[in-house]
């Protein structure tokens, strides 16, 4: 059927938007939002210009038109409990050292390995081709206490050691800092303001190193990836240079979220 609709007008649940209203709208595309999965418990009427095969559209029992939610702003608080650098090379240097501070400037931490505006693409992008030059959205890597508490239980391991991660910042006092969105900000008081890039996805690499730092736990590389799943930490870049202070307390300035569903 390629005719159009001229009018679709659908009273949903109140769970959803209260009215919406399809002008013009092509019969293939009506039978598109009817293979949506979520059920209305108001009626569906349709209204149209000509006759047509109205078997694509007889069948609507079953559809989504769901209004993008908006999370508001917000802000949070947390400590700083550990500062850590790696300052390396090779495959298994990621693995940082204990510092009482870091200098941060626009490139990153000043001596850190992943200091730099592009870096090269790896498993993490398989848009690109290996080594493409890009913006380097990794200059900082941050983990929190309990994230990592949680990674340990799951493992039925002691204790997960951030320097096996190749961590940065070690925070405390926020709940789920693993999920922290996108765009947050991270303000400390030495001025350093650091925006969240992306979760930071557990790799094989920092499997290795735990498995180095727990040579007893032979089950750790193989069980790790699964058991740090939204667990690994934050990726972030440099807003504001400044410095960061072990023991200092900063503020999460969570962004309006746009929830696309």
């Amino acid at each position: 059927a390629t005719r159009v609709a001229t009018h679709l007008h659908i009273s949903p649940s109140p769970r959803y938007l209260p009215s919406v209203i399809f002008r013009n709208v092509p019969a293939a595309k009506l039978a598109l939002v009817a293979s949506r999965n979520a059920v209305f418990s108001s009626s569906v009427c349709i209204d149209l210009d000509q006759l047509f095969e109205v078997r694509a559209v007889r069948d609507i029992r079953r559809m989504t038109i769901v209004s993008p939610r908006v999370v508001p702003a917000a802000k949070f608080g947390g400590t700083v409990v550990r500062l850590l650098n790696a300052t390396g090379k090779g495959r298994l240097a990621f693995r940082s050292h204990a510092v009482e501070s870091l200098h941060v400037d626009f490139e990153g931490i000043i001596g850190n390995r992943h200091r730099g505006w592009t870096r090269g693409a790896d498993a993490r992008v398989p848009y690109l081709p290996r080594d493409t030059v890009m913006r380097n959205s990794r200059q900082l890597s941050l983990v929190s206490v309990e994230d990592c508490a949680e990674i340990a239980r799951r493992l039925e391991i002691g204790a997960v050691e951030p320097a096996a991660l190749g961590a940065n910042v070690v925070a405390s006092g926020i709940a789920h800092f693993s999920f922290l969105p996108r765009a947050t900000r991270l303000l400390f008081p030495g001025g350093a303001i650091l925006s969240i890039e992306d979760q930071n996805a557990p790799c094989s690499l920092a499997a290795e190193a735990l498995q180095l730092a727990n040579p007893d736990k032979p089950h750790i590389k193989p069980a790790f990836v699964k058991a740090a799943t939204g667990l690994r930490g934050l990726v972030a870049t440099v807003e504001h240079p400044g410095q960061i202070t072990n023991g200092s307390a900063f503020t999460a300035r969570l962004p309006q979220q746009w929830i696309y569903e």
